[in-house]
């Protein structure tokens, strides 16, 4: 990252700017086309992003992510988020394993 910078600076003699422009580029909002044919198909259906995301497909042959179609549902309050899936899971390895070795020696 680095070298990037002074190779910037070298080429254009000016100073780079951080965070500007920087990281993965952001998805381009929701038409509003794509958002009528999602709440139809909630409405209709009555399911989640990732179903209804092959439903959109097949019915529309509109590819839209379900990632995106449940970001919209959040949005409009069709979906909710759920707290114990938002939290951080602490990994342990073995887990299961080390507690029924422990539970069958001791």
């Amino acid at each position: 990252m680095f070298i990037t910078f002074v190779k910037g600076y070298k080429d254009t003699e000016n100073i780079p700017t951080v965070g500007e422009n920087m990281g993965r580029p952001r998805d381009p909002p929701l038409s509003e086309h794509e958002k009528e044919i999602i709440r139809e198909t909630k409405k209709k259906y009555r399911l989640g992003a990732r179903r209804l995301e092959l439903l959109i497909d097949r019915d529309y042959n509109v590819h839209i992510p379900h990632n995106r179609i449940h970001r919209y549902l959040l949005d409009v309050g069709l979906a909710q988020s759920n707290a114990k899936k938002q939290k951080r899971r602490r990994w342990v390895r073995c887990s299961a394993l080390m507690n029924r070795n422990l539970t069958l020696q001791g």
